[in-house]
């Protein structure tokens, strides 16, 4: 006996397609099929798809029932498949077929009056499958979404052609939910399909239209949204995605799953199952989306209840004001945030009272005239010294030569000027960290919003699941139940997610002074995010063990006390009370001393009372030097001077406590920077095993191995990992933002050249305790 036998080779099969008509998917589809088919039975078959065993018809009745004759009188083909409705439609009317057939777009039993017998065909040799619940479902579904009264469905003309019964069954189905229907027939011309949509349509149903080319979809739905008219797309997720505002199916009409479902029919015949045996109900996976854009481009609104059902595209509804950078956000602040704006107003109402110190030492000049008159009897009394009627005009200057007190306010105020600085530098600090912490939050809420939403769909998904299971008997309508309940909770979860959302993007606005309902596409922050980080690779090189870490920590303390403006605020508060302190306590030997002139000129006088002899000089000048110095002011300057010593003591200790709590501040932060830094991978890990996990679990549900709780407990550990997984991310991001709030500036506002000294000063600091790192 050889040491290797050949094993007989695997039997030959050749198998026909049909297709209903040219179209620009056709390949695409007959590849995905015979990939499909070839993987199944590869090890078992050999299966053939001959180019001239797949016959392209021309979208009619006739052709299609000609070529569906060719494959089934030639001997050459052993199985045949039909890829579209006609040709499905024409195989399932012919009764018992000479080969296996397998038919698998029946788009309603009922109305195309198929055999059905037990779940499958019951006619030999004729395997089809069904959509018996999509139309109904997905037209009922558009009614919910939209509440029309009119609608138009647009269906392909060749196959409304081919099955005409299909016309009378789209309008029972209307019926059955109150609505009228009309019918538009498209070939290839759009804009005449669209001419072709009756007054008062208040929406309108596009059934799958295969003859259609891409573009001409794009100027369909263009030509839907145009005239306002809501749209439902047959065809699937992708058109939904383009345009069309509802859909029901996950994927474009499910060719996967179809073809998989196809592959699968046909493996079973192969291995000696009955075509009529096999059951013909094909389940969709069905997911209600909705194109929000295009509803408020249409001008209708899906609502609370439904958005909570549906999977939201373009879920800023509401007209977007562009995309919003992390950079852009903070810019925006600092230009236009009203409390800063007020701030800064405060700065400059400050630098006017430095000018006003300074205009006290400046010669003062008053100008002054007077006209007077008394009475006659006064007048004549006072023997020519006040006649009845006079008027004179003054001018005076005076110049203070020395007053310790105004010298020592100019002082005072630039101080303070320093210190209404520093305090709008810390205003403008905290505004940039409240703007960077609420733009990360917006996007920290738009993931748990997310998160929630995928929630609600997996136990829906459930749901499913424990209705399949109470229908087979393996367990009771307590999971329903169950599921139900966790549902509407999730929904409850999924409300306030949202929420949660509005209102984070509302306080970002505020921040930014803009409208507070504008929608804003944020755009995602990385790690990597350039304006973060001075030199992220080479910072790490100096926090990658404990000793380094530490001597990193020194070094930030160190570099940031000297920028914090709380405590340069605190500074300047010191010194200028200081300078006051000084003053006061040269008011005891210092006098003040003050010069002054004076010009007065009477040039009218008239009435009674007047000299007997005129005055030849009416003009008066004086000028006066004075010095003056208090001796006793009951002990107000000793008192003075006391007060202001414990006043400088108090801002002296509020300097020292605010240094400790600075530095306390800066390596606490520092700390939680590095903590959430290293959480982020655990709670990616975490995150990844809980959803593994529970794939696992919902597997061994769905086989009956495990009970609802432990799914429940599953789930539940699924969707908290993936909350603290998103939350890992901001979390370190707010983090960082907080700890260069504590250091008294941003890594991201320094320019190259202070980038560069910053890392000089780093390496300097190790250098100096005798660390070098490249």
């Amino acid at each position: 006996m050889p040491e290797a036998v050949l094993a007989a080779d695997p039997p030959t099969v050749t198998v026909g397609v049909v297709i209903d008509g040219p179209w620009k998917r056709n390949n695409e589809i007959f590849e995905l099929l015979r990939s499909e088919v070839h993987t199944l039975t590869d090890d078992e078959f050999a299966v053939r798809f001959p180019a001239d065993k797949s016959l392209t018809a021309d979208w009619t009745r006739d052709g299609v029932s000609a070529a569906v004759e060719r494959l089934l009188n030639d001997p050459g083909v052993d199985i045949i498949i039909a890829l579209g409705a006609i040709a499905s439609d024409d195989l399932v009317h012919r009764g018992p077929l000479p080969k296996p057939v397998i038919a698998p777009y029946i788009l309603d039993i009922e109305l195309q009056n198929v055999p059905r017998q037990d779940g499958s065909s019951g006619v030999t040799n004729l395997s089809y499958v069904t959509f018996s619940t999509r139309l109904p479902t997905s037209m009922t579904t558009f009614h919910e979404v939209v509440g029309f009264h009119k609608l138009t469905l647009m269906t392909n003309t060749y196959v409304i052609t081919a099955i005409p019964q299909l016309k009378d069954r789209i309008r029972q189905i209307a019926g059955s939910i109150g609505i009228d229907v009309s019918i538009v027939l498209v070939d290839g011309a759009v804009q005449e399909a669209l001419a072709g949509i009756p007054r008062g349509t208040e929406a309108v149903f596009v059934a799958p239209q295969f003859q259609l080319a891409p573009e001409e979809v794009d100027e369909l739905i263009a030509g839907l949204i145009e005239r306002r008219l809501p749209s439902f797309s047959g065809f699937g997720r992708s058109e939904v995605e383009r345009g069309m505002m509802v859909g029901l199916t996950q994927t474009d009409f499910d060719f996967p799953r179809m073809a998989r479902r196809i592959a699968l029919n046909l493996q079973r015949i192969l291995l000696g199952e009955k075509p009529e045996d096999i059951p013909v109900a094909f389940e969709e996976v069905t997911q209600l989306t909705i194109n929000m854009e295009t509803a408020r481009k249409v001008g209708t609104w899906p609502s609370w209840d439904i958005m909570q059902k549906a999977e939201l595209i373009g879920e800023n509804y509401f007209e977007s004001k562009g995309e919003l950078t992390l950079e852009e956000a903070i810019s925006d602040a600092v230009e236009k945030n009203l409390s800063l704006m007020a701030g800064y107003k405060s700065v400059t109402a400050g630098a006017v009272d430095i000018r006003r110190a300074w205009a006290t030492l400046f010669p003062q000049v008053t100008l002054a005239g007077q006209w007077r008159k008394i009475d006659e009897d006064r007048a004549k009394a006072s023997l020519g010294t006040a006649p009845e009627r006079t008027a004179n005009s003054s001018a005076t200057l005076t110049q203070i030569l020395f007053n310790e007190e105004a010298l020592a306010n100019v002082g005072i105020q630039k101080r303070l000027q320093i210190s209404r600085e520093e305090e709008f530098r810390q205003l403008k600090l905290d505004i940039i960290q409240a703007t960077a912490i609420t733009y990360f939050n917006v996007l920290r809420a738009k993931i748990l919003e997310r998160i929630q939403f995928d929630n609600l769909k997996l136990s829906k998904a459930n749901l499913e699941l424990a209705e399949k299971r109470e229908s087979v008997g393996q367990s009771g309508s307590a999971d329903v139940y169950r599921w139900e309940s966790q549902i509407a909770t999730n929904r409850r979860d999924l409300l306030q997610a949202q929420a949660d959302r509005h209102n984070a993007e509302i306080v970002l606005n505020g921040l930014l002074h803009r409208p507070l309902e504008d929608n804003y596409q944020l755009r995602e922050t990385s790690l990597d995010e350039p304006m973060l980080w001075i030199d992220r690779d080479r910072v790490i090189q100096y926090t990658d063990n404990p000793w380094s870490f530490r001597i990193f920590r020194d070094f930030i303390v160190t570099d940031s006390l000297e920028n914090t403006p709380g405590l340069r605020q605190l500074e300047a508060l010191i010194k200028a009370k200081d300078r006051q302190l000084r003053s006061a306590k040269r008011d005891f030997w210092l006098p003040d001393i003050t010069f002054q002139a004076n010009v007065t000129d009477n040039f009218y006088e008239d009435g009674a009372g007047q000299p007997a002899a005129p005055v030849k000089n009416d003009r008066d000048v004086s000028a006066v030097v004075q010095a003056s110095y208090p001796l006793f002011e009951g002990g107000d300057r000793v008192a003075e001077v006391k007060q202001l010593k414990e006043e400088l003591a108090q801002l002296t200790l509020q300097r020292d406590a605010l240094m400790e709590s600075i530095e306390q501040d800066i390596r606490t932060s520092l700390r939680d920077v590095g903590a959430s830094h290293g959480s982020i991978r655990h709670a990616r890990k975490s995150a990844a095993a809980a959803g593994q996990n529970l794939e696992l679990i919902t597997d061994a549900y769905a086989r009956g191995s495990v009970s609802i709780i432990e799914l429940l407990d599953a789930q539940n550990a699924s969707l908290v990992a993936d909350q603290v997984s998103a939350n890992a991310v901001y979390d370190f991001m707010i983090d960082f933002m907080v700890m260069q709030r504590n250091m008294g500036y941003y890594m991201f506002m320094l320019n190259e050249e202070e980038r560069r000294e910053w890392l000089e000063r780093l390496a300097a600091f190790f250098s100096d305790r005798g660390i070098t790192v490249e």
